[in-house]
Parts: structure tokens; sequence; C-alpha cells
């Protein structure tokens, strides 16, 4: 069979998939950029080549998300590994990295050149959270920085693991559900300011149910039981205790949660109950909706 050229099979995909869907596709079979494959309309594609890409057309129309089927998604200006055990980085959650990281520069700054940061993700995922606030320090600031990150699934963690590989960053990757493999550990490590960030699940089974897009990404890390914040709820137990039992040491604690916009009431009595003399924030997203919920826990 004769090869087709770029042009050709493009054309022919618009047809079933959207036109940026169809272009990203062609350049991850080709391992082209998207912009070679727009300005080489020339190019031919070979028969095994051809039949891949008209596989992933055929999977995209079904409703496979793009970043599952290239196995690539961009984040904060990073590209990430992802696959179907993973949630697909969202651009509402660079919201958080943002905040987060306007705390980790001030943080750095108090705390004079010998300071140490630690750095706490829980339900990290692909890890692209911890990753990219890692980024938002410089090189030498990076040595005061002590990261961590948990997960309650072994596949998660060895995506976020090999992305942590890919971006040459050190952070330690824990197994475990929320705050319970984290006390322990944290008890025994060196004094530090601490940064903790959450991505939890927060949608409603409803909200899910009504969001067919959604159905090839993990159940597990959309849906968070009634009202969308049980899992924050329980998150919040467990760490109001841990610090009223330890207070950090005397150190800060910031947490930031991404939330729905719907849940602001709610996520501030959960926050309250748990964290009580807790300072408490609201950070918007780019559609002026309330985003991100900032805690600061009450120093000793």
């Amino acid at each position: 069979m004769a090869a087709r050229t770029f042009a050709a099979v493009l054309k022919a995909a618009v047809r079933l998939i959207a036109p940026l869907d169809a272009e990203v596709l062609l350049a991850c079979v080709q391992n082209r950029t998207r912009e070679y494959v727009l300005s080489h309309p020339e190019a031919q594609i070979g028969y095994f080549k051809n039949w891949r890409f008209g596989r992933l057309v055929r999977l995209r129309r079904a409703g496979v998300p793009v970043a599952y089927l290239t196995g690539r998604q961009e984040f904060f200006g990073r590209v990430f590994y992802v696959n179907r055990q993973v949630l697909i980085p969202r651009p509402d959650t660079e919201i958080l990295v943002e905040a987060a990281a306007a705390e980790l520069r001030q943080r750095l700054a108090d705390s004079g050149p010998s300071g140490l940061i630690r750095l706490v993700d829980v339900g990290t995922g692909s890890g692209c959270i911890p990753i990219s606030l890692l980024f938002t320090a410089s090189l030498p600031d990076r040595e005061r920085l002590d990261a961590w990150a948990t997960d309650v699934s072994r596949p998660a963690l060895r995506v976020a693991r090999r992305n942590a590989r890919r971006h040459l960053v050190a952070i330690r990757f824990v197994r475990g559900h929320l705050w319970k493999p984290l006390p322990g550990r944290l008890d025994s490590a060196p004094k530090a300011a601490l940064i903790i960030t959450a991505n939890l699940p927060y949608l409603t089974a409803a909200q899910h149910a009504s969001e067919p897009t959604l159905a090839y990404e993990p159940r597990r890390a959309l849906v968070g039981g009634e009202r969308g914040l049980s899992l924050y709820n329980e998150f919040l137990s467990g760490l109001g205790l841990w610090y009223r039992q330890t207070k950090n040491n005397g150190c800060p604690v910031t947490v930031f949660l991404e939330i729905d916009p719907g849940q602001t009431a709610w996520a501030r009595e959960l926050a309250s109950r748990h964290l009580p003399g807790a300072s408490l924030e609201i950070k918007k997203d780019l559609g002026r909706r309330d985003r991100v919920i900032i805690i600061r826990l009450p120093r000793a």
C-alpha cells in the first residue's frame, strides 16, 4: 500500500475528531512536534504508522483523552507522563501551584540561607504538583527543600517517580492513605517550616456521572464521597491530630487545598473544625470562582 502524506491523513482524520487532536496524535505517531507536522504537509507516513494513527483517531472519537493516547500532558510549563492510573493534570490546579509557590518564596526569604523548608503533597497522582513547585525555586534554594509525596496507589506512585526522574528532582515518595504514612516519618525528620498541598478527589457521584468525558479517568481520583469532601475531611482530621500533638516543633505550617467552587462553605467548616485557630484564605481561578483554600495553622 502506498504511503500517504501528512496532509491527506489529517484531512481524513478531522472528519472524525477535532483538528488540534488530530495534529497532536499525528505528531505523537511520528515522534515529531505538532509544528513539524503542520509545516511539512507533503511528508509521507508509512503503512504501520498510518495504521497506528487511524487506531488513535478511533479511540479519540470514542472519548479516550488525548493525554492518555499520547502519554503526555503539559502542566505549569512542563510535560508530564500520564497513563490511566492517574488523573490528567488540569489548568485549574496551576492556581494551587502558584499560590504555594508564593508561600514558598516567602518562607525561603524569611528562613535565611540555611533554613529548611519541607514540601508535602498528599495524594500526588502524577507528581505534577510537587515537581512543578520545586521548579519555582532557584537551584541553590532547592538544596534547602525537603520534598515528600504520598499516594495510596502503587501504579500512581510509579508514574510520579517516573516524572521525578524525568525532571531530575528529588522527592521522597511514600505509599499510604492521605496523612497516615507521614507522622512518624516527619517527627523524626529535621525541624522545618511545612508547606502542604493536596488536590484530592472532590467531585460528588452525581457530578461525576454528569460528565461523560471523565469516564476514562480513575474514578478514585475524582469522586470524594458525600458533598465531594469526604477525603478532605479525613485528611484534615489526621493533620489536625498530628499538629495538636507536635505543633510541627514550633515551625509554621501552611496548607493549600484545591476545591470545587461550590464547596467553599463546607471546606471552611471542615478546616475550622479540625484546625481550630487557623486563618483561612480563598484563591480564585481565572473564571473568578473559588478554587484554592489556604489554611495557615496557628503558631505554637
